[in-house]
């Protein structure tokens, strides 16, 4: 996980607020803007969300390019078990 107060609960809250507040609104204006703010931190929300599992992703690979333990795919996805060839691995005598 990064390092943030905030995630993707915290822009779901602002968005139930924001529809909350739309809903005491008589002008229609008025409505429809705060009814976008919210669905600008719904979109908010799932970005975070996205980026808080893109982090874990990116986490276990890095861990594994570390140790050794991984390699990659015809499609760049982590093969764990595969060792990684660097440019720093010696190898065997041909």
């Amino acid at each position: 996980m990064r390092s943030s107060l905030v995630d993707g609960k915290h822009y779901r809250l602002r968005a139930e607020e924001c529809r909350t507040i739309a809903e005491g609104y008589l002008d229609d204006d008025a409505r429809t803007v705060m009814l976008k703010v919210a669905s600008d931190c719904e979109r908010m929300a799932e970005c975070v969300d996205q980026l808080d599992s893109d982090i874990a992703e990116l986490a276990k690979f890095s861990s594994a390019i570390q140790h050794g333990a991984a390699g990659l795919d015809s499609h760049g996805q982590c093969c764990p078990g595969e060792r990684v060839m660097s440019a720093h691995t010696p190898r065997a005598a041909e």
